[in-house]
């Protein structure tokens, strides 16, 4: 089977007693996701119930092996047994993940404590046609996962694409244009005999922060890729945004009426503005050396006049976008990802001083940081999917 993103509806109609038992033991680990390794007693105070609510689901979910109680934190001051954590336990399983990206593709097992294992990458060749990946991403899928000493409870895969939702056939990939009409999802799914589940590679990044990374606990939040593209998922009340099981591009909202042509076909868009090739086309009119591939990292390390002045002028045209995403969805927190995270601290103080100067709402101050786990956010993110779907079996 392969199925869409993370997102869920709810049926309409009344519950059974059965259905609202289940709904509770999901609800309660989707909870636990959200904010990490908790107490029966925070898990209460954030449902808003008594603790003894709290209890039988628990110990229901201990039994069935979907929870464990971890060793308590400290010792405690007052008399009384410790807290001890609750977290996943071993019926949640592992997840089977993969990332496709223009310049190769990753594959690693990754548990329910959101460990990551066996992590391997093949790079593509210049220019790849589409049956060059598919054999990379199926060949690489079992070489990892084939050879798996735990039992998987699916697949899940992160890549840059949109998708036929009825047989996952590419209807558009702008970073890897020769896999639009590939089929393969549906060959992936076939090969590895299990549910392999689908998401836009943006989005991945949130969802794994989300669970496994920075934004633990975090409600409202982005995660941006600024690399050969840029795209964002937006984590808005816990829940990714999106209308009708469609998200915002972001990378094409349109920042210069007057822009360069995009390939999208419209200009102006914000990738034209702030994406490698931007960079890379003004280090080659500058003449700054290696331009041909080069990354924010080595414009930093240059520390000549001409290249930090490429690299403010940078830092002002990916702060238009993240101020506009402030401005418009009034998120104030961003998780980047990506190329550009290698531009470091001298990046990072040129992106928060060009924000703080085009933010002109007096109630929004966005921040900004460079995530310490870049793209290993969106192999978590895949992983998530078949254990919300474990978790949904619960």
């Amino acid at each position: 089977m392969t199925t869409n993103g993370i997102d869920r509806g709810l049926s309409t109609g009344l519950l059974t007693v059965s259905q609202i038992g289940a709904s509770n033991r999901v609800g309660l680990l989707y909870s636990l996701a959200g904010r990490g390794p908790a107490s029966r007693s925070d898990l209460a105070r954030e449902a808003k119930v008594p603790r003894g609510s709290i209890a039988p689901i628990v110990t229901g979910l201990i039994e069935d092996g979907f929870l464990v109680e971890q060793e308590p934190a400290s010792v405690p001051a007052k008399m009384g047994k410790p807290s001890r954590p609750l977290w996943f336990g071993p019926k949640v399983g592992h997840s089977g993940s993969l990332r496709i990206e223009a310049t190769g593709v990753e594959c690693a097992r990754v548990d329910q404590r959101g460990q990551v294992h066996d992590l391997t990458r093949i790079d593509f060749p210049p220019n790849p046609g589409a049956a060059t990946i598919e054999n990379a991403v199926l060949g690489l899928a079992d070489q990892v996962l084939g050879a798996s000493p735990e039992p998987l409870t699916g697949v899940g895969l992160a890549w840059p694409a949109v998708w036929d939702p009825v047989d996952s056939t590419v209807l558009s990939c702008t970073p890897i244009p020769t896999l639009v009409g590939s089929g393969l999802a549906r060959r992936l799914g076939q090969a590895c005999g299990l549910d392999l589940f689908l998401e836009d590679d943006a989005r991945a990044l949130a969802i794994g922060q989300r669970w496994f990374g920075e934004a633990r606990g975090l409600d409202d939040f982005s995660a941006v890729q600024i690399s050969t593209g840029i795209g964002a998922g937006l984590m808005v009340d816990g829940k990714l945004f999106n209308v009708q099981g469609r998200w915002p591009e972001v990378g094409h909202m349109v920042v210069d009426l007057d822009g360069e042509p995009c390939r999208c076909g419209r200009s102006g868009c914000w990738e034209t503005l702030a994406a490698l090739g931007w960079l890379r086309q003004q280090a080659r009119r500058l003449g700054l050396p290696g331009w041909e591939s080069a990354l924010p990292g080595d414009i930093v390390a240059w520390s000549s006049p001409a290249a930090d002045q490429l690299l403010d002028r940078y830092a002002r045209n990916i702060s238009i976008g993240l101020v506009n995403l402030a401005n418009t969805m009034g998120l104030d927190r961003f998780l980047l990802h990506g190329e550009v995270v290698s531009g470091g601290e001298p990046l990072l103080r040129l992106l928060r001083r060009q924000i703080e100067a085009q933010t002109t709402l007096p109630d929004t101050k966005p921040t900004v940081e460079f995530s310490r786990l870049n793209q290993t956010a969106a192999l978590l993110g895949a992983a998530v999917l078949p254990l919300v779907h474990a978790i949904e079996r619960a």
